[in-house]
């Protein structure tokens, strides 16, 4: 029985809504209960991006030798266990032993064994694939025999796509909100809170946990677990608070590159009428992928770093974050 609430998010809500900090206490979508942030235990939490897996493909060239017994070890990582599995397979070469005699004997052992986490192929070499969910293995010549293996492409753990975690994680049914081909970013937080016991002063506490699974093909990703994002900021301390809808009409920036003054422009559109105050952070961008963060210096000025900003002002949509330690 997993021990741990599980959030799953397959859609962002914008300005990164899905998490939010109030008094002190960090409130997610999905979860019932609060989280203390000054109970947040910094080096246990995580956060996870995607990974794609990569299966291992690794060549095993044998030196031909009449009458002699060729052994491979197979050693395949279960990624569920997280233990290496051991598989050996062996063969004897005939009176008239070629390299592709042999590999086809080892073949035809290593392809037949229904345990074995390998596909076995090539002609005068043996050359072993991975297979999905256990990418990785080592492979070793424990004959009699040479065979000498070479690793072309190094196999990588996949993290974080749906059918792997259904796969790795049996209490976590697809009809909570998992999607086999969705990507997703995986943070576990684990806190510590107070349970209130009697008269007992101070309060014990007990270690609790959640895990959210946040779909990365979600438009607002970056404003929940990016840079800037509300849960990532939170789980370090800060508050982060984005203002999406300038309050005025027809907001625009006015950009003078002689000072590097930034003002908002447009009727009630100031900086006062957005709340916007020294130490926010602007973003604006032509399009909705690129973004140039501008540190605000004043409410008249604006610190940057891209050399865009100027011919990016003119028809930009923008957003402002405030970063605020949580007290």
């Amino acid at each position: 029985m997993n021990p741990r609430p599980i959030i799953v998010l397959n859609t962002v809500t914008a300005n990164g809504a899905d998490a939010s900090v109030s008094d002190g206490q960090l409130l997610l979508t999905g979860l019932s209960s609060s989280i203390p942030v000054k109970g947040i235990m910094q080096l246990e939490t995580t956060i996870q991006p995607f990974v794609a897996e990569v299966l291992q493909v690794s060549t095993g060239t044998p030196t031909a030798a009449n009458n002699t017994f060729y052994s491979v070890e197979i050693l395949s990582y279960n990624t569920s266990q997280q233990q290496y599995v051991p598989n050996v397979y062996s063969y004897i070469s005939d009176s008239a032993a070629t390299a592709t005699e042999i590999c086809d004997g080892l073949r035809a052992a290593i392809n037949s064994d229904p345990s074995v986490n390998v596909v076995a192929s090539g002609t005068a070499t043996l050359v072993l694939t991975g297979v999905t969910g256990l990418p990785i293995f080592t492979a070793t010549n424990v004959g009699e025999g040479t065979i000498a293996f070479v690793t072309g492409t190094p196999g990588v753990i996949g993290v974080g796509l749906g059918s792997q975690i259904a796969a790795n994680n049996p209490y976590i049914p697809y009809g909570i909100g998992i999607v086999a081909t969705n990507q997703y970013t995986t943070v576990t937080i684990f806190y510590r809170d107070v349970v209130p016991y009697g008269d007992i002063t101070p309060s014990p506490t007990i270690t609790k946990g959640v895990v959210i699974y946040v779909n990365e093909g979600s438009a607002n990703l970056s404003s929940l677990v990016g840079t800037y994002g509300t849960l990532s900021n939170a789980l370090s301390g800060v508050q982060a608070t984005w203002v999406a809808t300038p309050a005025g009409t027809s907001p625009q920036l006015a950009y003078t590159s002689t000072t590097g003054a930034l003002a908002l422009t447009g009727t009630g559109n100031t900086w006062a009428a957005n709340n916007i105050a020294q130490g926010d952070i602007l973003f604006f961008t032509a399009t909705p992928t690129v973004y140039y963060p501008v540190l605000i210096q004043s409410t008249n000025t604006a610190g940057f770093s891209s050399a865009a900003i100027s011919a990016d002002t003119a028809a930009s949509a923008f957003s402002f974050v405030r970063l605020r330690p949580i007290l």
